[in-house]
């Protein structure tokens, strides 16, 4: 099993939401391409670059709630995640 299976399977079974997918539209709007063949890598350190912008995008976006009338604290990784899935879909 590879890190873009297993980060489906863990974005599904994480109750708290840190386990974002390693999803195409993901890596190509954090520019996740492979300098020299210009194709996404689906490597564990890919993850982890989602993973941490996807969590820093959270915290940001919970931060800025909380200066409204909401609570902020509702945005997780694997939101933030499918959120840019859902954005480039509605592109194409």
């Amino acid at each position: 099993m590879g890190p873009a299976t297993a980060s489906a399977i863990l974005s599904l079974a994480s109750a708290e939401g840190s386990c974002p997918f390693l999803s195409d539209e993901v890596m190509l709007a954090f520019g996740l391409k492979n300098a020299r063949s210009g194709k996404l890598d689906y490597t564990a350190a890919n993850w982890e670059k989602v993973r941490a912008r996807c969590t820093a995008k959270a915290v940001q976006l919970n931060k800025e709630e909380a200066k409204g009338d909401e609570e902020g604290e509702g945005w997780t990784a694997a939101m933030v995640e499918r959120a840019i899935w859902a954005a480039s879909d509605e592109k194409s």
